[in-house]
């Protein structure tokens, strides 16, 4: 009898940590998005242009901005160029400011890119002319003022337009195109041991969902594992019209497993996103296509991508807007450091670039309870008081009821 007790004490002390865990997780998403983002301008990037797709990253405390491509003004006269300058900004100084950094060994633009502790990893993206499948590490020398780049194995493919993320020590590329037809777009998933580089690009099982290119793939939490969460994107359907997609899918590494969760509330491409805190994922940016294929209508007239914000729960698997952003930056990446999270240039339209820098906080107030709330605290301690009694009358002593 005792140890059928204690068992049975045991999964219920279990079931009630989970509970107030599943409770602790919607009253965090409900009060962070009460409370919203706060957005503050760091230095312009040092180019009146801007650039689309740079390779970005933070290297120990300093922000890299590397390629990119943009048009010269006026934008609609000329065609696209890119470029292989690098930046690099000082976030640890009072008052940070741009320096150049050298150029890159050829000019690049919208490659997958992710932050690591020694340096920044570049992987894929393209030119004017051609496709590449190249990957190598960024790294910053602060002796020097100048970067290095260091070889790694390439992808079996070539790929642009696809993103990146690690979990512990391998790092995941997921969706992109291979040419520059989008209905060249993929569904694979690679990964590349950081430990054993050598041994190359692990190809992994294809998400279940349709071929993709500027989605999103961010890696988080999701109460038990790290997880891949893959979702958004754009692709060309059997019609031959492009498609901007919706739908969420979470890739579990020790199961080797994909299975869905909640859709996005709207569809989303080429934006930014960006794990924080345990189990949440921001989106920042992104371009709902509803004004795709009307950039020569509408040119200068063009009021840019919407300025929204969403946030995903991992735990609780749901979706919520955080509110408008003062801008839109797309083809681009969101970047954590410290407290921020970091958003350099991008596109705020169709073929306008922008060189503006923003750092991104959550604000610190936090929400009051709802009645809902209380009513879910007052039924768990109800409960737990139930569990009390129940075992009270089947003891003999107080050994049996501790």
């Amino acid at each position: 009898m005792n140890r059928e007790m204690l068992l049975v004490g045991r999964w219920l002390l279990r079931l009630g940590v989970c509970w107030l865990c599943m409770l602790w997780g919607g009253l965090e998403l409900s009060a962070q998005t009460a409370s919203g983002l706060s957005w503050e301008r760091l230095p312009a990037l040092p180019t009146e242009l801007g650039v689309a797709g740079p390779l970005t990253g933070i290297h120990g405390d300093t922000l890299l901005v590397a390629g990119g491509a943009n048009f010269a003004r006026p934008v609609w006269e000329t065609e696209k160029q890119w470029h292989a300058d690098v930046y690099a900004l000082n976030l640890k100084d009072e008052s940070p400011q741009w320096a150049a950094a050298g150029t890159l060994q050829r000019r690049i633009a919208y490659a997958a890119t992710v932050s690591l502790s020694n340096g920044v990893l570049c992987i894929g993206g393209n030119d004017e002319s051609h496709f590449s499948s190249r990957c190598f590490r960024m790294e910053w020398n602060p002796a020097s003022g100048q970067i290095s780049e260091i070889e790694l194995p390439d992808l079996p493919v070539t790929l642009a337009y696809g993103q990146a993320c690690v979990i512990g020590e391998r790092v995941y590329v997921a969706g992109g195109q291979i040419d520059s037809s989008l209905s060249s777009a993929v569904r694979n998933l690679w990964s590349l041991d950081l430990l054993q580089p050598q041994l190359g690009w692990r190809q992994h099982a294809d998400w279940p969902g349709p071929a993709r290119a500027f989605n999103y793939a961010v890696c988080q939490n999701n109460g038990f594992d790290d997880c891949l969460y893959l979702f958004g994107g754009r692709r060309e359907n059997e019609s031959g019209a492009v498609e901007f997609l919706n739908d969420c899918w979470e890739y579990n590494p020790k199961l080797e497993t994909w299975k869905p969760r909640t859709s996005l509330p709207v569809p989303l491409s080429a934006g930014a996103a960006v794990s924080f805190g345990q189990s949440h994922i921001f989106l920042l940016s992104g371009d709902d296509g509803s004004l795709f294929g009307r950039a020569d209508e509408l040119r200068d007239e063009h009021p840019g991508f919407a300025k929204r914000t969403w946030a995903y729960h991992t735990i609780t698997d749901t979706w919520s807007e955080l509110g408008a952003s003062p801008a839109n930056q797309v083809t681009t990446s969101a970047l954590r450091y410290q407290a921020q999270i970091l958003l350099p240039s991008g596109e705020i339209r169709p073929r306008v670039r922008t060189p503006d820098v923003w750092s991104v906080r959550w604000q610190a107030s936090r929400g009051a309870f709802s009645i809902l709330d209380y009513l879910v605290l007052f039924f768990y301690l109800a409960a737990l008081i139930a569990i009390g009694v129940y075992f009270a009358r089947r003891t003999s002593n107080t050994d049996d009821y501790f």
